[in-house]
């Protein structure tokens, strides 16, 4: 991002006219510590007065020296035995400079925590957590990671792999492209033996693959997909098992099928949808974007629907399903809408890497509300401990107190 995009950014929020793709362009921006050279240099030019700033201080650091912004104010929460929302906060600025409203944004993306409250229907981006403090003991969020498994047996770890070329699967290159990302690059068809290749993400990764036939996939934390180096046949077949997100390349004359966990089959021409359909869940969930789907060869979905799958023979359909809940994850969210503790924990468990232990019963807590999947996990342990759930983080174990 340029020095002059980076001004105007910063000044479109401090007068409320950014738009909500700017908002995020400059969340964005801000998150990566990789920008910090560059927002100290537009620093120094628009405000002159402030001291000098030592570059071996923290991001986070250096804006609370400089600014000294006031300590937050908790408002009251709106809680009830049985439903827990998300505390609101209201964070007071110097109004020295329109420049010290962009700091806030700094404070906001350092920590990385921002939540969607929801207040009389209304939807407000507010910072979940503004004090500088982390708990002693602590974990990363998860972050771009995968192996690719090739035919022969070979492992690519993907995220210590340079780019460019890195395989060579019968008439197609393995490309990780620049942004990282796998694609497949086709130079005929193959009249061989199918070769199938798996890409896996651990516990705590996450990674996007195009597919051979120009299909792009996201797979969420602790999941995988099996796909043919090169689509032949009648159909283009994957399996896959936890999470995927599919935008599917249009071919009529090659439907597009995916098997999951032996309890579903999705079929489909050219759509996005998203299949959640980890083994610790106890149905299989698919939502419909766009595009059209047939599940287990007889119930079709429209766009905004879910089928949910508890075995091959029983299929119920959803109408007006939450579609911001179910791709959230694609989109860099945690969604606790609606979404009891239980299955909170087992996101967190995914993400984080963690095993959750429960020491008392919470099976009537529900939480509302979204969250940055960046942020430490001792930001949730933060939230949860402040909505009255009590958690301790004891080495890799999470325990519900």
């Amino acid at each position: 991002m340029t020095k002059e995009r980076v001004q105007e950014l910063l000044r479109g929020f401090a007068d409320n006219s950014i738009s909500d793709t700017e908002r995020k362009e400059l969340y964005y921006f801000l998150k990566d510590a990789a920008n910090e050279p560059l927002f100290v240099d537009v620093l120094s030019q628009i405000d002159h007065s402030t001291e000098e700033v030592s570059f071996d201080e923290s991001y986070l650091s250096i804006l609370n020296r400089v600014y000294q912004l006031d300590k937050p104010a908790m408002q009251p929460a709106d809680r009830s035995e049985h439903n827990i929302e998300l505390p609101a906060r209201r964070v007071h600025f110097l109004k020295t400079s329109w420049f010290r409203y962009a700091a806030a944004v700094l404070i906001i993306a350092g920590l990385g925590a921002v939540a969607y409250l929801w207040t009389n229907n209304k939807k407000i981006e507010q910072p979940l957590v503004s004090e500088n403090k982390k708990l002693q003991t602590d974990l990363p969020p998860g972050g771009e990671r995968a192996v690719l498994t090739l035919a022969d047996g070979t492992e690519i770890v993907l995220d210590n792999a340079a780019n460019g070329n890195i395989a060579q699967q019968g008439n197609s290159t393995v490309i990780k492209s620049d942004n990282g990302q796998i694609r497949y690059d086709l130079k005929g068809l193959s009249q061989g033996q199918v070769m199938l290749n798996t890409m896996s993400t651990p516990q705590g990764g996450q990674y996007q693959l195009t597919l051979p036939d120009g299909t792009k996939v996201w797979l969420n934390a602790a999941s995988s997909i099996t796909y043919p180096a090169v689509f032949v046949g009648k159909e283009r077949k994957v399996m896959i098992n936890g999470e995927a997100y599919f935008e599917v390349a249009k071919n009529k004359e090659m439907p597009f099928m995916v098997e999951v966990r032996g309890m579903s089959t999705v079929e489909v021409l050219g759509t996005s949808f998203n299949i959640n359909a980890y083994s610790n869940e106890e149905t299989v969930n698919t939502t419909l974007v766009e595009g059209s789907v047939k599940i287990n060869k007889r119930v079709v979905l429209k766009p905004g629907q879910q089928a949910v799958v508890k075995d091959s023979a029983a299929v119920s359909v959803v109408n007006n399903a939450d579609l911001e809940k179910a791709i959230a994850w694609k989109n860099g969210l945690f969604s606790f809408n609606n979404a009891d503790l239980v299955s909170v924990m087992r996101q967190l468990e995914r993400w984080y890497g963690v095993k959750v232990i429960y020491q008392r019963d919470v099976a009537d807590l529900t939480l509302r509300g979204e969250m940055y999947r960046n942020v430490q996990l001792s930001t949730i342990m933060n939230f949860l401990k402040k909505m009255g759930v009590n958690v301790r983080l004891d080495g890799k174990t999470l325990i519900v107190l």
